[in-house]
Order: C-alpha cells, then structure tokens, then sequence
C-alpha cells in the first residue's frame, strides 16, 4: 500500500538539514511498478517547488537532466531556500519500454484532465497534497519536423521553453513572458541556446504553445493555482556522439538551474494561488492565438551545410486572444449519469452537493440525479473551463444560481 504524502515530515517547517528523506512511493502504475517521490530535505513553507520527468517513456532527456541537476548542484540547490521535490520517472514502465505512452496506450501529458490512467491520479494526489507554488515540466523536442525541413532547416535550440498560456491562469500582465526572456537570457550568457516552445504546423504556420487544458502545464495552472514550466530539451540526432548527447543533457540542466535561481531570487511569496473564484466574476473560458507584433528568435541548422544560426521568423502565431468570456455561476449541475463529466471532476477532488440551494436561469433547481459543482471552491476557474465546453453542455451540464442571486 502506498504511503500518504499528507504524513510526510517534509512537509514540516523545519530547519534544513544535509541528509536527504528516504524516496516515498505515493502510488503505482497499472502494472505496478512504484512511482516515487523525492525531496532534497525537509520541505521550506515556501515556496514549493516539484520537477516531474519521464511522463513521456520515449524522452529519456529529462531524466537525465534531473538527475545530472540532483548530481552536480545539489549544494547550490539547497542554498536557494527552496522547497525542492522530484518525481523522475512519471511514466516509468514506458520509459523502461522506450514507449510515449503507458502500458495502456495513454498519453500521460494529455490526461490531466481527465485523469484516466493511475500515473496521472498519483501526479496529481501529490500535486493536491504537497501544493507546489512551481511545477516544473521536463520534456524533450525531436529536431526534424516536416514544416522546418521544408524551409531547409533542422531545429537546433538546446532548450525550449513555455509557460500556461490558457488565459483564465491567473497572472500578472506579462509576468510570464518577461520571466521566461530573462531565463533565455541567462542561459544565453552560458552558452546554452533556449527559446520559446514553438509548433511548425503541416500547413507551414508557426504557432507558439497550446491552448488545451489536458497538459500538466495548463491543467495544474488552472486546477491548483501553480506557476508552470514546460522545459524542453533537443532529443540528440543519430549522427552525433556522446560527447553532443552530454552536452544537450547539461543543457536542460542549466535550464532548470536557471528557473530555480529566478524563482529563489523574487521577493517569497504568499502560499501558491489557490483562491477560490466568486459567482459573477468574469473569465475567459476560451481562446485562439493570433499573429505576434514581434518576430521569433529560432536556432536552426541547416541541412545542406550544416551551419547553425538564428533566424528571426515573421508572422508567428503566438498571441493569446479570448474568444469566449463567462459570468461564473454559482454552481454547475453535471448529471449524475453522465459518468464522462462527473468521472474526471470526482476524480479531480472537486466538492458537490444537492441541488435544492440553486436553481437555473429558468428558475428551476438541479434535477434529482444532478451532482452540483460549487464554483467557489479551489480549481473553480478549471470547473468553468471544462464545464464550458461545447460538448459538456450537450452532454447536460448546466449553470446554477444561487437563491436571490
């Protein structure tokens, strides 16, 4: 039986000390193989700070960069005052059979919504209980894609990097866009090539990120109020050596120190952003990207002679706009036999209740069999994301008020 996180001294504010907490199995696969979660030391208040590598079995980069980053900084780690814990092998029976997905065809980034396979329950157990300010997301990035190899190039960025781009995450205006400059900038001064996470679409458009909300990055943004990273580093080509697969492996490592110094160097925050959203308060529950002002630095090569350089692309699609903004209600009625949409809300931990408080627009109340989702409850921002959805209001999901509302 897995033990519980809530017991975990870690937790405890107390002073740091060198010798590491034994590793914790919070939970297993569905062929039960252990999942683990580590730490550095007993957890500071705050901030928190949770890496998890190895969701995807066929990007053994991150692993590699976690546990060079656990190696060779482990001292300057424990300086920086933060709460650091690891999960470096999210997907292990997928990483130990060189597979994308889990043992059941699932594609662990994109089940955090749903949560229909148990690596994606234990995730996001851990994620609920050890509350982490920042969640850091490590990935790695093939450099051959159809749409840059017909423009002659091969991608050839270190590092790519993205924040939640959802737009009912909570920020401030351009926070994220200015902290994740300044971290290409630092890398920059390294050596290191980092840049904005980017799509070359079949169609030949580049667009920056997704806009979906079943990747950790969105998902945990708008379920737990965490600030997200996606890190991406380069998958090595079959033409180059050891010597280049060490060096794109420091590289994602510089990348992740580079984060964690950012983030320990801000004023320390107040407990992650995990309040709850009123009834009546406006938010975007959909979006599309439209063409950016400014133009993209990518590092490419190119694949006659082999020249690295960078380009400034034009026309990329890497603006964030609303396309569909809701007044919060109340609650929302999901009914009872609609396991699609009650399974993945129950399963996420949200709270219901009977229906007899509220009623609908046309003044009737939450049929007998409706389970009702208070908005003002953490991750009530994600309740009218997922709840808003085209398909879940024609699967019945409906909004609520409150009496006298």
């Amino acid at each position: 039986m897995s033990a519980d996180v809530r017991t975990l001294p870690w937790l405890k504010a107390e002073p740091a000390v060198v010798t590491a907490p034994p590793p914790l199995r919070v939970g297993h696969t569905s062929l039960g193989t252990p999942i683990w979660l580590e730490s550095l030391g007993p957890i500071a208040p705050r901030p928190r700070v949770l890496l998890v590598a190895g969701q995807h079995g066929d990007e053994p980069e991150g692993p590699a960069a976690l546990r060079a980053l656990l190696e060779q900084d482990r001292v300057e780690l424990r300086r920086l005052g933060l709460g650091i814990a690891w999960i470096a092998e999210a997907n292990p029976d997928g990483l130990l059979r060189g597979t994308r997905a889990t043992p059941e065809g699932i594609d662990l980034n994109r089940d955090h919504a749903t949560l229909a396979s148990p690596e994606a329950r234990v995730l996001h157990r851990v994620f609920a209980t050890f509350a982490p300010d920042v969640v850091l997301d490590l990935h790695g990035y093939p450099s051959r894609r159809a749409a840059a190899l017909a423009r002659g190039w091969l991608l050839d960025d270190d590092v790519l990097l993205a924040r939640a781009t959802h737009p009912a995450v909570v920020d401030e205006p351009g926070a994220s866009s200015r902290t994740l400059e300044e971290v290409v900038d630092d890398l920059s001064l390294e050596g290191v090539a980092a840049g904005e996470y980017r799509l070359f679409q079949a169609a030949g458009r580049v667009r920056l990120s997704t806009l979906g909300t079943d990747d950790l990055r969105n998902a945990v943004a708008l379920r737990y109020g965490a600030e997200t990273w996606l890190v991406e580093g380069r998958h090595p080509r079959p033409d180059e050596g050891p010597e280049e697969r060490r060096r794109l492996v420091d590289a994602q490592r510089r990348a992740l120190r580079a984060i964690l110094r950012r983030v320990a160097a801000r004023p320390r925050p107040s407990p992650a952003r995990r309040a709850a959203p009123r009834p009546g308060e406006e938010i975007a529950v959909a979006a599309s990207w439209a063409r950016r002002s400014r133009p993209l630095p990518v590092t490419v090569r190119d694949v006659r002679s082999g020249h690295r350089h960078r380009v400034d692309l034009e026309g990329v699609l890497g603006e964030v706009e609303p396309t569909r903004r809701v007044v919060l209600p109340a609650a929302y009625a999901v009914p009872a036999s609609q396991r699609g949409l009650t399974g993945p809300l129950l399963r996420q931990g949200f709270s219901f209740t009977a229906g007899r408080d509220y009623r609908a627009d046309g003044g009737d109340g939450a049929a007998d069999d409706d389970l009702v989702f208070p908005v003002d409850q953490p991750g009530g921002a994600a309740l009218a994301v997922w709840l808003e959805r085209a398909s879940a209001r024609a699967d019945g999901a409906h909004r609520l008020d409150a009496p006298g509302a």
